[in-house]
């Protein structure tokens, strides 16, 4: 079903606009000066060269698992629900909003990192693209209908999500350097999942138009 049958009023300028943002964010995150410096370790790292090494392979096993996990729910789940264009426009905005967030708190901010600091920045757009926004498809998918429901579910969505984030601070996937989970995770969370909820409804009421 062509994009612009479903949303007139822009929603094919607001996805052109997501791909020269995502371009864009990419570029920049890439030729950062951060992503060109893998062998420049402190003097810490340095004299602890061994563990330091076991603490990368760790939590660079723990961001990949992460990744294949997502990808095999997503398989599973699309055995018994329908992939249709609304998820699919979730996802590329997922994508667009995390590299934003993520540069501007994680690189510029330097409020966390993703494993070492050198090659952070490859790690987030690796996340933007293959984990988070697999991660809010399968959100979407099972969505509840009925406020109260809706409540309980990202409730428990959220819950899921900031468990995940301690468990990625355990396996040092994710180091905070100045971010604070309580409350800025909290805060983080539910502004994402309250654009996202209202989007998708927005994108589905679209659909059942056209339809």
């Amino acid at each position: 079903m062509p994009i612009e049958e479903i949303c007139p009023f822009g929603l094919r300028c607001f996805l052109t606009d997501c791909k020269y943002l995502l371009t864009a964010i990419t570029v920049y995150i890439i030729f950062h000066k951060q992503y060109f410096h893998p062998l420049r370790y402190s003097v810490y790292q340095a004299e602890n060269s061994a563990y330091y090494y076991g603490v990368i392979k760790m939590s660079v096993a723990f961001f990949f698992i992460s990744i294949a996990a997502a990808w095999t729910i997503l398989g599973i789940v699309l055995r018994f629900r329908s992939l249709e264009l609304p998820h699919i426009i979730i996802a590329i905005a997922t994508t667009a909003y995390t590299l934003v967030y993520e540069t501007i708190l994680g690189i510029h901010q330097g409020l966390y990192y993703y494993i070492n600091p050198e090659t952070s920045a490859f790690y987030i757009v690796l996340a933007a693209v293959l984990l988070y926004p697999l991660v809010n498809i399968i959100y979407v998918l099972f969505l509840p209908v009925g406020r109260n429901a809706v409540l309980i579910y990202t409730g428990a969505w959220i819950a899921g999500m900031l468990v995940l984030e301690y468990a990625s601070v355990m396996a040092r996937t994710i180091v905070f350097t100045g971010w604070q989970p309580i409350p800025w995770s909290l805060v983080t969370y539910l502004v994402t999942y309250s654009w996202i909820y209202y989007f998708y409804m927005y994108l589905t009421r679209k659909v059942r138009i056209v339809q």
